[in-house]
């Protein structure tokens, strides 16, 4: 069953901690950016892991192997969930990467295309899927396409918006319904949650449509 992940893009770290508050019931994973990580470091991630939640790390790590590795290695010890990287960084650093996890964690999911670009998620895919990478970033129609070609990976979408609602920079967009129909293991939803008039309302309904369709 699909899960959701709530991504705390914020400037203000208490904004951050009274929006995990009011989702916690309903949302186990939140995904820590540059833009907070940059301004609060590891105090951006207790605030995740103080209310027992996950933790999904995203900073597409895009450099040599060693540094990369190390990354990962830290982010395992301060027990992230999972963490990107982009698969165009080569496969010594998606070798190096797997190779530091500790008992499989932080889950390595590899960034193909961002969502606000075009392109062929699948040629990418293919270098991670290579050194057995635990699930990749994909959106838009590629979704589809990546579920069936790796049915075991974990599949995580960005670019989540509802019916009619704003695409802001993302070019390649689904609604959570049709990422859920396609496959998908994780929604990535922000401002899609947080836009509307009733936050909790909002994924009480999307979790039983989740209930529903997996029935």
């Amino acid at each position: 069953m699909a899960q959701i992940i709530f991504a705390l893009d914020f400037d203000d770290i208490k904004e951050a901690k009274r929006w995990i508050k009011r989702l916690k019931r309903y949302v186990n994973f939140f995904k820590i950016g540059y833009q907070l990580f940059t301004k609060y470091g590891i105090d951006s991630l207790k605030v995740v892991k103080d209310e027992g939640k996950d933790i999904f790390l995203d900073l597409k790590l895009f450099d040599i192997p060693e540094v990369c590795g190390k990354a990962v290695e830290n982010a395992a010890k301060f027990g992230v969930y999972s963490i990107t990287i982009h698969l165009l960084a080569g496969e010594k650093v998606i070798e190096y990467a797997k190779r530091s996890q500790i008992n499989g964690y932080p889950h390595i999911w590899g960034v193909t295309v961002l969502s606000s670009l075009e392109g062929d998620s699948l040629k990418l895919a293919k270098i991670g899927a290579k050194y057995d990478i635990d699930g990749f970033i994909v959106s838009g129609k590629d979704v589809g396409r990546l579920r069936n070609k790796y049915p075991k990976k974990e599949i995580v979408v960005p670019g989540i918006r509802l019916k009619g609602g704003s695409k802001h920079t993302h070019k390649k967009v689904l609604t959570p319904e049709e990422a859920i129909k396609l496959g998908a293991d994780f929604l990535v939803m922000g401002r899609a949650i947080r836009e509307v008039k009733d936050p909790v309302s909002f994924l009480k309904k999307l979790l039983k449509y989740k209930r529903r369709y997996n029935e």
